[in-house]
């Protein structure tokens, strides 16, 4: 029986986290109808929200990529992992449309990171010429994490409210 290379376990840990990322990422798209009523948002209101995320996110993709380059990828995607998780938690605890922008732009921030940190993980980890066959393994918890967003955070969301839906998912990020 042949082992399995440590650096597909590093690949798997990073789809797992891609995943989980996804989840996180679409958790407002599928219980904005929720959030809407509950906290009396107008669409223009909504449509800022879901921009404020890509706020913080765009300036630290490069900021990620600095820091993975200069701290190593496992410090950075810890840090972010564990900023992304703690504002994805945070977002239960809004009740205004400002603190929702706040929160939304800070979990943006943690996000960031996360495409150059795991480029930087496959270039440290892999052979040139597996580095095809990682990317496309780990790229995929991603759409698959925006798929199983909607029947999870809608299900938490209907059952348990939107407020359970942001703080179960944030926990899991931060296991």
């Amino acid at each position: 029986m042949r082992k399995t290379p440590f650096r597909w376990i590093v690949a798997l840990l990073l789809f797992c986290a891609g995943g989980l990322n996804y989840i996180d990422r679409a958790a407002m798209l599928v219980a904005a109808p929720i959030i809407r009523a509950d906290l009396h948002l107008s669409d223009a209101q909504m449509g800022l929200l879901f921009s404020a995320f890509f706020t913080g996110y765009c300036v630290f993709c490069f900021v990620g990529g600095w820091c993975a380059d200069k701290f190593g990828p496992r410090r950075v995607f810890a840090v972010a992992a564990i900023f992304w998780s703690a504002f994805c938690s945070a977002t239960a605890l809004m009740s205004s449309f400002a603190g929702l922008i706040i929160v939304r732009v800070l979990f943006g921030v943690g996000e960031g990171p996360m495409g150059t940190t795991i480029n930087k993980s496959i270039t440290n980890w892999f052979p040139r010429d597996e580095a095809g066959r990682a990317v496309g393994f780990i790229a995929i918890g991603q759409p698959l994490g925006a798929a199983v967003a909607a029947p999870l955070i809608g299900f938490m969301a209907l059952n348990f409210g939107w407020r359970v839906a942001f703080f179960a998912t944030g926990i899991l990020g931060l296991v």
